[in-house]
């Protein structure tokens, strides 16, 4: 028994899931944050690309603050005091220590 070449061709059938046009290109819109700054930018981010430089510049204002602010609260404040470090007293120029 030989099978012709028409028949293995109408016995293969795919089934495909076809998705309407706006189903497939709803996915472009713009995100909300993008979309807010759009919004709230007073016209100056009218378009997506230019929002999306905003945006990039605030987070970059972020980190910037942020590493000086874990820079400026680890070092050791200099107050100009001399501290007994025994005692925690602070030390006056010309006082003798162990005095009245």
């Amino acid at each position: 028994m030989e099978m012709g070449q028409d028949n293995q061709s109408q016995d293969v059938k795919f089934e495909e899931e076809q998705l309407p046009q706006t189903a497939r290109f709803s996915q472009e819109q713009a995100p909300k944050v993008t979309q807010w700054i759009m919004k709230s930018s007073g016209g100056y981010a009218s378009g997506e690309s230019r929002a999306n430089y905003v945006l990039l510049g605030l987070v970059l204002i972020a980190i910037i603050a942020s590493l000086l602010i874990i820079f400026n609260s680890s070092r050791p404040k200099n107050t100009g005091r001399n501290i007994d470090p025994v005692t925690g007293r602070e030390i006056i120029p010309g006082q003798i220590s162990g005095g009245i």
